[in-house]
């Protein structure tokens, strides 16, 4: 694998990622479905 020619490209992508995750987790926690009952 040429992990040089990727690695900006990965690298974005990766914190993308990440990103809709937070964003997706933090939404959740706000409307409260992640409290147990």
């Amino acid at each position: 694998v040429a992990y040089g020619s990727i690695r900006l490209f990965g690298f974005l992508s990766m914190l993308a990622f990440l990103g809709v995750l937070t964003v997706g987790f933090i939404y959740e926690w706000s409307k409260g479905a992640l409290e147990w009952e």
